[in-house]
């Protein structure tokens, strides 16, 4: 059965935009390294929400939702650290993808107060 929660689509969206920011990044070796993490981190948002909606009790699914809260917190760190190598035009893709990664912040946040 297909989960309905918006937010499992949601992650899924931001996790490919993060992999196609990766797509353009200048290959460095700790470019490499930092970009495994990245798309790691942000993968990890959407699988572990999704294991979370199907948690049994609010409890269980509270602590999912900290655990992707805490995912989006290391995917900020990763695309802060990735080096643009000053190129205007991908400094400007990972502000959106940090803003972007906030506003899921926020919906978690929500979902944690309820």
């Amino acid at each position: 059965m297909a989960n309905k929660d918006p937010l499992v689509e949601h992650t899924l969206q931001y996790a490919l935009a993060i992999r196609g920011f990766g797509k353009q990044l200048p290959m460095s070796v700790a470019n490499v390294e930092d970009l495994k993490e990245l798309i790691r981190s942000s993968g990890l948002v959407g699988q572990i929400y999704l294991q979370a909606t199907q948690a049994t009790n609010k409890r269980d699914f509270q602590l999912g939702v900290r655990a992707c809260y805490n995912q989006l917190d290391k995917t900020i760190y990763w695309l802060k650290l990735v080096d643009v190598q000053g190129e205007v035009a991908l400094d400007q893709k990972r502000g959106q993808l940090i803003a972007a990664t906030e506003e899921i912040m926020d919906l978690l946040k929500r979902l944690i107060q309820n």
